[in-house]
């Protein structure tokens, strides 16, 4: 199982072979034997003492260390050396180019489905935007045209082109007086951009930190190439996740007005980035994780079991190193209904 330490201020001690997990605010404490424990996960203003991260160590259970504003900042980990027989069916695949196309094509067909499901359900509560339908019509047309592609090229034109059609019309869900100009990043220069990079570095991250979990390299991906030094396989993860986690949050901050024009920092008379001031980004990020991790009948704290979210990704990411290991690409990836 994956612990997650999210709630500031907790103390976690160890006595013999379990972890005592104590509440200061509560005055309530929690007991998890270790042999349970696969990873954990520590959010900032935690402690931790070191017969807790001696005993990880010799249990070769990774700790993850994220900072207040969600990075992923590093892991503690043993030197247990890692799975290299994955490693090479990995990079395997990734100079493999129809290897490639296939992962890639999986990654695009899943996340325009994932598009479309959530459009249909943006709607129910906007009945004010219309011509939904034609907009599915049209990512219908590019799922049809995916299973033709023989190449990562053209894959990656159809990728553009639904993602283009798709914004355009996510955008109309978002409440009055937040112009849509189109996709732009790196620096956003509007605020749905805003949220929306920031809303996808998080998820990223996330992502990142879940390929380590499960022992698949993060930089060595089949769709997104190295032109830098990003993670390319969170990359192509991402795109069969961002509309259902990043989309979809950034839509309910600003219909619930969570986030309102007073939390962007905008220059108009310069080319500055429009930014989110510190507590916008703190809110931001509050309600990022806390949807990331709701679970089905309640909401938050320490374990992962009944977190939704973070179910779907684990076991998509379980999934796809299950794939590389039999050598077989017949199974069901991660698609809403």
């Amino acid at each position: 199982m994956l612990l997650y330490l999210t709630k500031p201020w907790l103390q976690v001690n160890k006595s013999w072979w379990k972890l005592v997990v104590y509440d200061n605010e509560e005055k309530q404490e929690k007991i998890i034997p270790i042999a349970v424990i696969d990873a954990i996960v520590v959010f900032s203003r935690i402690q931790l003492t070191t017969d807790v991260l001696t005993a990880c160590l010799r249990e070769k259970i990774p700790v993850f260390f994220i900072v207040w504003n969600g990075k992923y900042l590093w892991k503690l980990d043993s030197l247990e050396p890692r799975n290299v027989e994955l490693l090479y069916k990995q990079i395997g695949c990734a100079l493999d180019e129809s290897c490639c196309l296939k992962y890639s094509k999986t990654f695009i067909k899943v996340k325009i489905h994932n598009s479309k499901v959530m459009l249909k359900r943006w709607q129910k509560w906007s009945w004010k935007v219309v011509d939904v339908d034609e907009t599915i019509k049209s990512l219908d047309y590019y799922l049809k045209q995916i299973d033709n592609v023989d190449n990562l090229e053209s894959l990656r034109w159809y990728e553009w082109s639904a993602s283009k059609i798709y914004f355009m019309k996510w955008a109309e869900f978002a409440p009055a007086g937040y112009v849509w100009a189109g996709r732009n990043k790196r620096p956003p220069r509007d605020p749905l951009n805003a949220l929306l990079s920031l809303g996808y570095t998080l998820l990223a991250q996330l992502i990142h930190m879940y390929l380590e979990i499960v022992s698949i390299e993060p930089q060595i991906g089949f769709m997104h190439q190295p032109k830098d030094l990003r993670s390319l396989l969170v990359l192509d993860m991402m795109e069969m996740f961002r509309a259902w986690i990043v989309d979809d949050l950034v839509l309910k901050v600003l219909r619930n007005n969570d986030i309102t024009k007073d939390d962007f920092i905008i220059d108009r008379h310069s080319q500055t980035p429009v930014l989110l001031t510190e507590e916008g980004l703190r809110k931001f990020i509050w309600k990022f994780y806390k949807e990331v991790f709701k679970k089905e009948e309640q909401e938050d704290v320490m374990f992962g079991e009944n977190w939704i979210k973070l179910k779907h990704i684990e076991k998509t990411l379980e999934d796809f190193k299950k794939s590389l290991v039999d050598n077989e690409f017949s199974y069901t990836w991660f698609k809403l209904k």
